[in-house]
């Protein structure tokens, strides 16, 4: 758990660098017996309730976050991506990095899984302008070399939401509805996605992992077809709708996503060295404006 000592100095993260900080948390003691009843979407599971919660907390009430704030322990040789890159937070909004993209190559879970992880990273390291020239090329590699075809490639807009920041709450709550609206119109219209959804819509994620899915209880014996409305209602519906909301809370809450640079410190962040540079340069620059100014007003006296 972390403690907060409170120094007045704003900075700002990236989308990127708050996402991770959601994901890198144990959400287990977040209590979400009210925010589930209040909840307009009813096929949220506990994890996914628990990592709205965390979102809106830390949003809204970064105290209140990092007081429930437990990071989840490392297993062995932890590696996500292939490139390593250290969170930094910006004391300069207009800092080009914090407006940058996030690229990188995720490591799959199958290869984490075989225990091939250090090969997989010096194998993409290896080949690394292979993957900037000729990806499709890249993916095909790495398909032959580790038997798999996950998409491997990360490409997140840090500068994002282009089309949701101009938006007002109204709007995002209109597009909200909209999705459960659909969702509703979808369930009703086949009495088979009502089943499916009543049994495993709650676990629908594993729609990739069929052979977790216990078919005992349904009439429905097509696990194809199961699979597949799973799938859709995962993938075009419940993911977006856990998007729809975290863009919510974000522009309800904190739309620069600004924080206290001693809370950033807490969680693992480190100062941007780019925008201190910046930074040191506008005040060697002011104090050149203000000297000159003196002398002017010095003179004129």
């Amino acid at each position: 758990m972390v403690n907060l000592i409170l120094k007045n100095m704003e900075s700002f993260i990236t989308k990127a660098n708050a996402d991770r900080i959601i994901k890198k948390m144990d959400f287990s003691n977040i209590d979400i017996s009210e925010f589930g009843k209040n909840m307009q979407f009813k096929w949220f599971n506990k994890g996914e309730l628990r990592k709205l919660k965390a979102f809106e907390m830390f949003f809204s009430k970064p105290d209140l976050f990092l007081s429930s704030y437990i990071k989840l322990k490392p297993r062995d040789n932890e590696n996500e991506y292939v490139f390593k890159s250290n969170s930094a937070y910006h004391e300069d909004k207009d800092c080009s990095k914090l407006h940058s993209d996030f690229k990188n190559i995720k490591i799959p879970r199958e290869v984490i899984l075989s225990g091939k992880e250090h090969k997989f990273i010096q194998f993409c390291k290896d080949h690394s302008e292979l993957s900037q020239k000729y990806p499709d090329q890249f993916q095909l590699r790495l398909k032959w070399e580790f038997n798999i075809n996950t998409e491997v490639f990360v490409h997140y807009e840090n500068s994002g939401f282009i089309s949701i920041e101009n938006m007002k709450l109204p709007e995002l709550e209109n597009l909200i509805e909209k999705k459960i609206l659909e969702f509703n119109n979808w369930i009703q219209k086949s009495r088979i996605n009502q089943q499916v959804i009543s049994n495993f819509g709650l676990q629908s994620f594993n729609y990739k992992w069929p052979e977790k899915l216990n078919l005992e209880f349904i009439s429905i014996k097509n696990k194809e077809e199961i699979i597949e409305i799973l799938k859709h209602f995962e993938i075009n519906i419940k993911q977006p709708l856990i998007e729809l909301f975290i863009n919510y809370y974000r522009m309800k809450n904190n739309k620069d996503l600004s924080f206290d640079s001693n809370l950033l410190e807490e969680l693992g962040f480190k100062a941007c060295s780019y925008c201190k540079s910046i930074l040191n340069t506008k005040k060697i620059y002011m104090n050149k404006i203000d000297k000159s100014v003196t002398k002017k007003i010095r003179w004129i006296i």
